[in-house]
């Protein structure tokens, strides 16, 4: 359907609930909170709100910014970070709990396996993995990476073999455009060529003024990542996540991205 439509279908959340939170920071916010019977609070980084953060900190391994005189610390990076952590609190609060006791719970909550999940690789540039398999995804994701890389942005992707195909170009556009390497890679081929999929990719790469290094075999690209990042470059290791498996052909082989990059510097 259209973005309109979509847009009408999340409308009737707030016309069937007590309370809501929205960002004021989206104009589609302003539609949702539109003649809804809701109770309503606003949450914000640029525009005035009720819950607007301050004094923002984007680092590669978490967010931190103030609140309403609370300084909040939530342990996953990214500026979508600092978007989800005050919708949760907002959301909290409203339902009666103590700002205090909210920010406490948002620093001791763990970060999400696959969704910018830092590796603790013990080097001086940073690997992160994040289960961007989409253009919005991905482009979310390495602009995350680039809010806190001081030196360069090295993203290895692929795209999934008997999946939309438009998507391929898009996502080597994408990278290309935000990153400052691009390792195009495999990532679950399926009954797919692997070679014909990095194909379709590098269509969308001409667009983009990143250096573009093509590895078939996803280990061995990433061991070439790790071998040209250098001190204060990220790595972004993207498409896989919380997944620990290959699909080639029609079966499913153990892959765990974590132990490739870990056996690559030796931990």
């Amino acid at each position: 359907g259209t973005i309109d439509e979509y847009k009408k279908c999340k409308k009737t959340l707030f016309m069937n609930c007590d309370k809501g939170v929205f960002n004021a920071d989206d104009e589609a916010s302003f539609y949702m909170a539109e003649n809804v019977p809701c109770t309503k609070q606003f949450y914000s980084i640029n525009n005035s709100s009720d819950f607007k953060a301050e004094n923002v900190g984007l680092f590669f391994d978490r967010v931190e910014y103030t609140l309403n005189g609370e300084k909040v610390v939530f342990h996953i990076p990214g500026d979508f970070s600092v978007y989800n952590s005050l919708a949760a609190i907002s959301a909290v609060v409203q339902l009666g709990f103590p700002l205090k006791d909210v920010v406490k719970a948002i620093f001791n909550a763990g970060s999400v396996s696959g969704r910018l999940e830092v590796l603790k690789t013990n080097t001086d540039f940073s690997v992160i993995i994040d289960y961007a398999h989409s253009p919005d995804g991905l482009e979310k994701a390495i602009s995350a990476v680039r809010g806190f890389t001081e030196g360069r942005v090295i993203t290895l992707f692929g795209c999934g073999g008997d999946r939309d195909k438009t998507k391929r170009p898009k996502m080597g556009r994408i990278a290309a455009e935000l990153s400052d390497i691009v390792v195009v890679t495999t990532d679950n081929p399926r009954t797919e060529i692997p070679e014909m999929i990095i194909n379709d990719i590098l269509e969308g790469t001409k667009e983009g003024n990143a250096e573009i290094i093509t590895v078939v075999d996803r280990s061995e690209a990433i061991a070439k990542a790790i071998s040209i990042a250098k001190k204060g470059d990220t790595i972004l290791l993207a498409g896989k996540g919380h997944e620990t498996y290959q699909v080639i052909g029609k079966e499913r082989v153990h892959y765990d991205e974590r132990e490739v990059v870990f056996s690559v510097v030796k931990i």
